[in-house]
């Protein structure tokens, strides 16, 4: 059986345990960044959720004023057709 000498065992298991530290340590860095990529894009879901939403409601009721202001519009027609008609129409009786 070969005999390794101590000092070359002590070498050898540092070398072992550095290299073990480093994947380590790389892959507690990768799940940190995807932990914080997952993060950033949530946030940025969220923002562009809120977005959508603030658009939706500001869109909604500039629609509920605009119909407001055709039905007004639509009401003054009708009154003053029903006030033209009216005159015509006693106008015409004998």
């Amino acid at each position: 059986m070969i005999q390794i000498p101590g000092s070359v065992v002590a070498l050898l298991s540092a070398v072992v345990g550095y290299i073990g530290a480093m994947v380590t340590e790389y892959l507690r860095d990768s799940r940190a960044r995807a932990r914080e990529r997952e993060a950033r894009d949530a946030s940025r879901r969220e923002r562009l959720q809120v977005r959508r939403s603030d658009f939706q409601r500001e869109t909604l009721l500039n629609l509920q004023e605009a119909v407001m202001h055709l039905a007004r519009a639509c009401g003054r027609m009708h009154h003053h057709d029903e006030d033209v008609h009216g005159a015509s129409a006693r106008r015409q009786d004998p």
